[in-house]
């Protein structure tokens, strides 16, 4: 059987509330058939436990319980008038009415052949998971002698961590303290780096995005949470990572999440991804190096592909946009003969597998039809490989004089286009460093010129943008 990596949660409906509404919406026990979630309750429950997360003032004060909502599933679809019914902490109220808000993904009543307006309750259930202490908006936490959590009374270190309590993130740097009599002196600072990027954390998705990242410690060894935001401020998304696995989740810009993303060190992963409106879109999971599409659903909540089996459809880009695949999967593969089209329903190529395996390919270019047997895509790549290329970087990289006098260090993200025939164009350093790192990394960037094997798309050598961090540390 193959390993899930799900979390388990409850989230019951309840019985209707009393209360006056408008008659033009009607109760569970007045309609024919009752308003659902698209994919159904097991579906809805996913979303909300990846959704949810528990507030750190609600978490210190180890709060445990439900928060209990009334609302309107409409005849769109969407969830209006939700209110709380029953409260249980104002900061877990406040998030069970993000995430409900967010699911925007309901089959709605019908009564008579007729859609109609339906009134629901729904418990959303909220339990601490570990002990916090917070002074303010200060995250404090007590270690012993050998740096494991204890109580204060037993401490000999204690550390503090600013927190954004309205998005739950890190927001300055984490200072330690060692006990000495009956204070505390400072004996160390883990500095909060905060920086502007431009690509895309997304897995599967080609999707460049402006968004700044933060986080404490440093960009290899981060302590806790990598925050994602977008310009404007609100969570983009969050990265763990820890020696044995990493976990990612990510949300669309009004708050609903977009994509979990798991991967253990051992190679197993798994990838779920959601529509704007909440419903599901697909899950990945990784076997033997090789991704696959074990469930998909259209954007009306339709199941296409059970089980690894059915009508699979992807995306990719094509000559002159995103084009739109489809074609049959077995047990997770591409199977026979796949087809891309563009959103015109022009196609663009047809392909032929056999277990995820390429057999022949025919890409229809503006200029003429081309053939092909090797991968559909195939990145740019330093003459020698990646572990050539950061030999390069490390041999030739110079740490500007002005950044060392400065304690100044973080990441450069460099973006640029490898041409075909090798050679590399449209420079660009994204990120407000200062000191010389951003011109030392555009240095080192324009060095490599010429030592690139160029991209190609469906049999055509094609120009490609690259995005490549370069890490300037203090040793």
């Amino acid at each position: 059987m193959r390993k899930r990596f799900l979390l388990s949660t409850t989230l019951l409906f309840l019985g209707t509330l009393s209360t006056s509404w408008a008659q033009e919406v009607y109760d569970h026990f007045q309609v024919d058939s009752v308003a659902v979630p698209v994919g159904g309750n097991q579906v809805f429950l996913k979303f909300i436990e990846v959704n949810k997360r528990m507030p750190y003032v609600a978490e210190a004060q180890r709060v445990k319980g439900r928060v209990v909502l009334s609302g309107v599933v409409e005849t769109d679809g969407t969830l209006r008038d939700l209110r709380v019914q029953q409260s249980l902490h104002p900061a877990c109220d406040r998030e069970a009415m993000r995430v409900l808000t967010a699911y925007r993904a309901w089959q709605p009543a019908v009564k008579a052949g007729q859609k109609v307006p339906q009134r629901i309750s729904l418990m959303v259930p909220f339990e601490a998971s570990q002990p916090l202490l917070l002074e303010g908006t200060q995250l404090v936490r007590y270690f012993d002698k050998n740096g494991l959590p204890t109580a204060e009374s037993e401490a000999v270190l204690k550390s503090t961590l600013p927190l954004d309590t309205l998005r739950d993130i890190t927001a300055g740097d984490e200072v330690m303290y060692k006990k000495a009599g009956r204070s505390w002196t400072k004996v160390r600072t883990t500095p909060y780096h905060r920086e502007s990027f431009v690509f895309s954390p997304l897995p599967f998705s080609s999707d460049s995005l402006a968004h700044t990242r933060s986080w404490v410690g440093t960009p290899d060894s981060p302590l806790g949470a990598v925050a994602l935001l977008y310009p404007d401020g609100t969570l983009l998304g969050r990265e763990f990572h820890s020696t044995e696995n990493s976990y990612s989740v990510y949300y669309y810009p009004q708050g609903a999440v977009q994509a979990e993303y798991y991967k253990a060190r051992t190679g197993q992963a798994q990838l779920n991804r959601w529509y704007p409106n909440g419903s599901p879109r697909e899950e990945r999971v990784m076997e033997d190096k090789k991704w696959l599409i074990w469930s998909q659903w259209d954007s009306l909540g339709y199941q296409h592909v059970t089980n690894g089996n059915g009508l699979g459809r992807t995306e990719s880009p094509g000559e002159t946009g995103p084009v739109a695949e489809e074609g049959t999967l077995t047990n997770g593969l591409k199977e026979g003969r796949w087809t891309g089209r563009y959103p015109d329903g022009k196609i663009f190529y047809e392909e032929m597998y056999q277990a995820g395996t390429l057999l022949s390919g025919t890409a229809y270019y503006t200029d003429g039809a081309v053939s092909y047997q090797d991968a559909p895509e195939q990145q740019p790549e330093f003459q020698g490989g990646s572990r050539t290329m950061y030999q390069f970087l490390a041999s030739n990289l110079r740490y500007p004089s002005d950044a060392i006098r400065n304690g100044v260090g973080g990441k450069v993200l460099v973006s640029f286009v490898v041409c075909q025939d090798g050679s590399i164009c449209d420079i660009n350093a994204n990120a407000t460093l200062g000191y010389g790192l951003e011109e030392e990394a555009v240095r080192i960037i324009k060095k490599m010129d010429g030592k690139w094997q160029p991209g190609t798309l469906r049999g055509k050598v094609v120009r490609v943008k690259y995005n490549l961090p370069i890490s300037f540390q203090m040793q």
